[in-house]
């Protein structure tokens, strides 16, 4: 809320840039139950939403049974005058209509008027402590991000080598970055680290097994019939030192498109 609003008086505020009431503060000032109030405004939603779209809350509210929630609409001034004309016309709404016509119009004024500029001290002060606050910021994401990057560092000294499945679990450890298998295989296939042969199972390209990227293992399995071992396709798998080179990449890529 704006610091109009905090001038403004209990009947009008100002939300998201606009000047509302509220149908809680209609339903107080004309005396009546809040529900036959926000049942005329949805009854009626149509001719006020020509005046705009009629945004709805739930808000809480004390009942002896404890905290509950209703719904409440939110009104600009040609929307809560328009509500106000759907009202049986008696001394307690005339004297509201008037009090809310002056609400809307102090509101106005005072949104109107020029805001003093602020001291040269106010202005530096400002900007301290805008600076103190982005160190302070910093400095927490630094100390969030140690233990990370640490265990990161401490898993590319590790040796061995990981399906596509375990590889791109370890790289969605990073929050900026979240991929599947999948998606994965899809990104290796485009970067051309991999390729397919003709067979359904893709494999690795030399140059990325002999940078120490990527290996392939032989895979068999034996014929149900002559339970003689049979070769597979060999399956790809990544090594730590790959999983680093792909995490960078995808992290470069994810600054660029930000």
């Amino acid at each position: 809320m704006s610091e109009v609003a905090d001038q403004s008086s209990d009947l009008v505020s100002v939300v998201d840039g606009e000047s509302v009431t509220t149908s809680l503060r209609i339903a107080e000032g004309v005396g009546n139950d809040h529900k036959p109030v926000i049942r005329l405004i949805r009854d009626n939603q149509g001719d006020l939403e020509e005046f705009g779209r009629v945004r709805f809350e739930n808000a809480p509210f004390e009942t002896p049974g404890g905290v509950q929630q209703r719904e409440v609409a939110l009104l600009n001034e040609q929307q809560a005058t328009l509500l106000l004309t759907y009202m049986r016309n008696n001394d307690v709404v005339r004297l509201f209509k008037k009090r809310l016509v002056r609400a809307f119009f102090e509101l106005a004024k005072l949104a109107q008027q020029p805001k003093p500029e602020p001291s040269f001290e106010q202005m530096t002060l400002t900007v301290l402590t805008g600076l103190k606050d982005k160190v302070e910021e910093q400095a927490l994401e630094l100390e969030v991000a140690r233990p990370k990057a640490e265990a990161f560092d401490s898993f590319l000294s590790t040796i061995g080598d990981y399906s596509l499945n375990e590889a791109a679990k370890v790289i969605s450890r990073e929050e900026s970055i979240l991929i599947g298998e999948h998606r994965l295989r899809d990104r290796l296939m485009e970067w051309r680290w991999m390729f397919r042969d003709g067979r359904s199972k893709p494999r690795a390209m030399q140059s990325h097994v002999d940078c120490g990227r990527l290996v392939e293992k032989a895979q068999f399995h034996y014929h149900p019939s002559t339970g003689e071992k049979v070769l597979d396709a060999p399956q790809v798998r990544v090594t730590a030192r790959g999983i680093a080179a792909i995490r960078e990449r995808l992290l470069k890529e994810a600054m660029v498109s930000a």
